[in-house]
């Protein structure tokens, strides 16, 4: 059964980004550093399968360095940047970004995290293209 996304606000979602934060942190300084060592540190089993070096250098190459990970307040002033949801047993933490390469171009990364014991590890990782309103 599919269930779509619910929004987690408040105090909630201070818990997780306290949790989350530092590891997407690390994981966009390890993208704009070229470091896949560091970028795939917290991923888990299958997600380091399923994004191994190759894809990585190929993604980091196309877009370039991320440059802006606030562009959600551009969108969307009100919204609380990044977003964070949850969806089936995926917390999914969202940003508004722009990249190196594509300046005028706004991205969504979306960094899905399950927990592991008392560990939150990264089990997904998506980039889209967000299509400017006409």
């Amino acid at each position: 059964s599919y269930s779509s996304p619910s929004a987690i606000t408040g105090q909630d979602r201070t818990i997780i980004l306290g949790s989350a934060e530092p590891r997407i942190n690390e994981l966009f300084e390890a993208w704009n550093g070229k470091d896949y060592q560091k970028f795939s540190k917290n991923f888990n089993d299958e997600m380091k399968g399923d994004y191994g070096q190759d894809k990585f250098m190929s993604a980091r190459n196309e877009l370039g360095k991320l440059i802006s990970t606030d562009e959600m307040r551009q969108l969307a002033p009100e919204s609380d940047s990044p977003s964070v949801a949850v969806e089936a047993n995926f917390i999914k933490v969202m940003y508004g970004t722009t990249f190196e390469k594509y300046p005028v171009a706004k991205y969504l990364i979306t960094v899905n995290f399950q927990k592991y014991d008392n560990k939150y590890l990264i089990g997904g990782l998506t980039i889209d293209s967000i299509k400017s309103p006409k």
